[in-house]
């Protein structure tokens, strides 16, 4: 079975193997350590065909994202967009100068061309309770990336059930998850976006085989358990 990651697709092209972005509250719930990774070449004021994954804002200078959202050029930073259909909100574009593999290499560290205003997450390990991810992806398989930052709720479940469809679970930073009850998954466009616990950054978006409530995403912990 093919696994997709969670990453946007080019300008005008269907989304593939792309980033996850979730449907859920208002954009004024979405943190604002929540990055957009966007094409250099994307106009400010069409950043929705722009958009390639999701990031995580750490320190004023730092984005985490997975390894499949920095391929190929690096992307530019954006935080404090409250849409991109068309833009709007008090946010702040920059560049990116680096992008290094930490831990098991799924994670990649960005390091910014200058200091951001937006508040940076507090991470910590994963411990038991309620998980948050929050992106800029679809909201269906079939639908282009989303116009607004979403969330979804999701409850850890073993990665038997990752593995069981497809997925290279077998690492130890490993989180497999399904949305909870009532909650929308993570599709295309999410890739490298936060994953919460107790409003402390624990893991990032990875992959899935689908965006329906009932298909397990994976997730990649900063720290191994």
């Amino acid at each position: 079975m093919q696994v997709g990651r969670r990453r946007a697709a080019a300008v005008g092209v269907m989304l593939a193997a792309t980033a996850l972005l979730m449907s859920g509250p208002s954009p004024s719930t979405a943190p604002p350590g929540l990055v957009l990774l966007a094409a250099t070449t994307a106009d400010s004021t069409e950043l929705f065909s722009g958009a390639v994954c999701s990031g995580a804002l750490t320190s004023p200078t730092t984005v985490l994202t997975v390894d499949h959202c920095v391929g190929g050029a690096l992307p530019d930073a954006i935080l404090g967009l409250e849409s991109v259909c068309p833009t709007r909100g008090a946010w702040e574009r920059v560049g990116t100068t680096s992008a290094q593999p930490i831990g098991d290499g799924r994670i990649v560290k960005l390091t910014l061309t200058a200091a951001v205003q937006s508040e940076p997450f507090r991470t910590d390990t994963l411990s038991t309770g309620r998980l948050v991810a929050f992106g800029w992806g679809s909201q269906d398989s079939n639908l282009p990336p989303a116009c607004e930052p979403k969330q979804a709720s999701l409850d850890r479940v073993d990665v038997g059930y990752c593995e069981a469809v497809g997925q290279e679970a077998n690492q130890p930073a490993s989180l497999c998850a399904l949305p909870r009850r009532g909650s929308v998954n993570t599709c295309h466009g999410d890739s490298g976006g936060p994953v919460l616990q107790d409003g402390r950054l624990v893991a990032l978006t990875l992959s899935g085989v689908g965006c329906g409530v009932g298909d397990p995403g994976l997730y990649v912990m900063l720290s191994e358990p």
